[in-house]
Formats: structure tokens, C-alpha cells, sequence
């Protein structure tokens, strides 16, 4: 089996900001050159984590709206 490997990093500014990983991931698969296989991805901090979903304003907003009712900020 073989198995490539890549780390993406990156800083964001606000509290909660949502970041479009798509295209890098995009890259790496090509990059990578194989035909078959899953994709992995995770964070790698305690405070970071992975959605999967369509790229939906509402959504997104939907969510933000949802956190700050279950972890407020302030």
C-alpha cells in the first residue's frame, strides 16, 4: 500500500474563523499522483477541528450562531 503524507498549516486571526481547506487538499491529491485511495484529514490541535460540508453562507453562519449559544466568547 502506498501512502503519502502532507501537513498544511496555518494561522488564523479571529476567535472562530471557518477556513476553506478544498483547494489545498485538492493539490495535494494531485500532487500526489495516485489514482485511488481516501483522503485523511485532521487537525492537529486541541482547539482546531474538521467539518465536512458544503461551502454554505447559511450554514456557516447557522453554526457560528450555534457556538457562541453553546461557548460564548464573553
Amino acid at each position: 500500500m502506498k501512502i503519502y503524507n502532507e501537513y498544511i498549516t496555518l494561522q488564523t486571526v479571529a476567535k472562530r474563523e471557518f477556513v476553506d481547506l478544498t483547494p489545498q487538499i485538492k493539490a495535494a491529491v494531485e500532487k500526489c499522483g495516485f489514482r485511488d485511495g481516501f483522503v485523511l484529514v485532521s487537525s492537529l490541535h486541541s482547539n482546531g477541528s474538521v467539518i465536512v460540508s458544503d461551502n454554505e453562507p447559511g450554514f456557516l453562519e447557522d453554526l457560528l450562531g450555534w457556538l457562541e449559544e453553546a461557548a460564548p466568547l464573553e
